[in-house]
């Protein structure tokens, strides 16, 4: 079972939101404050809970409504009755309904509005996991909280089938007889402890008791409490996976929840994992490795973990879907369609769905090569996409000597690789309503900016480069020269075949190379052409984000070209809106 699609009307800051999943993983992603955690906390209530508190409700003078679109496997098939949808027998659309605060959550089915037995929505197992829990506690075995209860669930296992063990006492009986005679005989004299009749004894519960001993510890036998938060919260996650399954088998009844393929002989169950933000603590090596290894665990591609299992629950396979709110790109997969994007649209929440993104073919298939290097875009609330890595290291320096917090505005600097992919990318960010502009440049191309997209005023970035440097101060050329190549700066030298190239490309009239040309030489000469030939010359070869980082921290807020001020003006006044 999966959810395909929720609709929300009346709870908390999602009302009149439509959602549609991917049927693998979902990455919530969208600012602070939007409602991302509120999805997961619905999804929560509504399959795990029984009614919604006054809060829940946007507006208590109306209901809160949830439409739902669940995707029964073949095996589910007849769970919910006849209930079904006529053109798909494996879909079913159901609506959780709940009128006032005071009343309870009613489970209807959304094509004939029958009344369905709402212990029927707990046949979506969902597991929700947040950051918002303290790992010391839960690994504190003998106090039974969150995946304590499954540790000691284990204990209980254990002493089941291991009776042989425990026919006798757990602690040697003399042991424990002079124990509780030497704290008794102390702490029993208190008054306290004489006024309620109370003393000292051995604990019965030989499971409780098993886990009062153990302990879990590191490589250097330091205890899981003293080690990082890291550790503890990637390890609460695949424990309150089993922890969960334990509480299916024990208080749910088996046939709503667990089922059988009398074909295989098997047992499978269906679970929906809603994670809240797991990068927290974790690095970003180990945030990619924990999202991987999450998703094969209800993917039944983890051995190791298929095993355990089948061993402790009788369980051959898991049908998994995961719903993951993140605040870190990371994390994300290299598919954009198992992206839903959050954000404001004229003071409400508003939601873009990745699987219902419609792209051209070609855009698409080149976007899926560059995902990889635009996912932080999708955190931003404005992006200004660029061609390469020279511009993607000097604009970020540039805005920030303009006075423009792209941190705090949310502006991020994407980079397309090349001039083609620039209306590419900038499509895609159109298609998640991320507010965008491009700049190009210019070539041989028409001189207006259309659709956003702004070009330069020069051929290309580095001519536009020089004729800054060459109109405000002929130093800044060598001073660039020298902070890009350090030592030896004036023997750097181009080849007569580079600069040749050069002459051909910018249509550099009159200008016949017959030598390669060293800095040193170039700057001496009252030439201006030939000083333009050798740096663009230059540029070319040397394009790289730390070349553009060098530029960057070059030139002051008067010497950056007018083009790039354009945009930065025009990317702050869009965000100011």
């Amino acid at each position: 079972m999966r959810i395909d699609y929720v609709k929300i009307e009346n709870y908390r800051n999602l009302s009149g939101v439509e959602i549609f999943l991917h049927p693998d993983i979902n990455f919530i992603v969208g600012d602070n404050d939007i409602g991302k955690s509120n999805f997961l906390d619905m999804l929560d209530t509504t399959f795990n809970g029984r009614s919604f508190g006054e809060d829940n409700f946007y507006d208590t003078s109306k209901p809160i409504s949830i439409t739902f679109h669940l995707f029964l496997n073949d095996n589910e098939l007849g769970l919910f009755g006849a209930h079904c949808n006529p053109k798909n027998a494996n879909l079913i659309c159901i609506t959780a309904k709940q009128e006032t605060p005071d009343d309870f959550i009613n489970c209807i089915h959304s094509g004939t509005e029958e009344n369905l037995r709402y212990d029927r929505l707990r046949c979506v197992n969902f597991i929700k996991y947040d950051s918002l829990r303290t790992p010391r506690e839960e690994f504190a075995l003998y106090r039974r909280k969150g995946v304590g209860k499954f540790l000691n669930y284990l204990s209980e296992k254990f002493i089941e089938e291991n009776k042989e063990l425990f026919k006798n006492e757990l602690i040697n009986e003399t042991i424990s007889s002079k124990l509780i005679e030497y704290f008794n005989k102390r702490i029993g004299t208190l008054e306290m402890f004489k006024e309620f009749n109370l003393k000292l004894t051995v604990e019965e519960d030989k499971a409780d008791l098993l886990c009062r001993i153990l302990s879990i510890v590191n490589a250097d036998e330091c205890n899981l409490s003293e080690t990082g938060y890291g550790v503890q919260f990637a390890l609460l996650i695949d424990l309150t996976i089993l922890q969960k399954l334990m509480n299916f088998r024990k208080f749910k009844n088996r046939a709503r929840c667990f089922f059988n393929d009398n074909d295989n002989d098997s047992t499978s169950i269906s679970l929906i994992l809603g994670l809240d933000e797991p990068e927290i603590h974790l690095h970003p090596y180990m945030q990619r490795n924990i999202i991987r290894y999450i998703n094969d665990l209800i993917n039944n591609k983890n051995k190791n973990f298929s095993s355990l299992i089948k061993e402790i629950f009788d369980i051959d396979a898991i049908f998994g879907q995961s719903i993951v709110v993140t605040q870190s790109p990371n994390i994300l997969s290299d598919n954009y369609r198992n992206f839903v994007r959050f954000h404001k649209l004229e003071s409400r929440t508003h939601i873009v769905n990745g699987i219902k993104t419609k792209l051209e073919e070609n855009i698409e298939k080149h976007l899926m090569k560059q995902l990889p290097y635009i996912k932080e875009s999708f955190f931003a609330k404005f992006a200004i996409v660029v061609e390469g890595d020279t511009e993607l290291g000097a604009i970020p320096l540039w805005a920030m000597k303009s006075n423009i917090d792209l941190d705090k505005l949310g502006i991020g600097i994407i980079r397309a690789d090349g001039k083609k992919s620039v209306p590419k990318v900038m499509k895609l960010l159109d298609e998640f309503e991320i507010n965008n502009i491009g700049i190009v440049d210019r070539d041989n191309d028409s001189d207006e900016s259309e659709n956003n997209l702004f070009v330069t005023d020069k051929r290309d970035f580095d001519e536009e480069l020089f004729d800054s440097l060459i109109s405000q101060d002929l130093n800044l050329i060598e001073e660039l020269v020298k902070g890009f190549e350090t030592n030896n700066y004036k023997e750097t030298n181009i080849q007569k075949n580079k600069m040749e190239e050069t002459v051909k490309k910018y249509n550099i009239e009159e200008e016949i190379i017959n030598q390669n040309y060293k800095f040193q030489d170039v700057f001496k000469e009252e030439n201006e052409n030939i000083l333009k030939i050798w740096f663009l010359s230059w540029i070319n070869l040397n394009k790289s984000i730390t070349l553009g980082r060098t530029i960057g921290e070059t030139l002051n807020q008067e010497q950056i070209p007018k083009c790039y001020k354009n945009v930065f003006k025009e990317a702050e006044n869009r965000i100011c809106i």
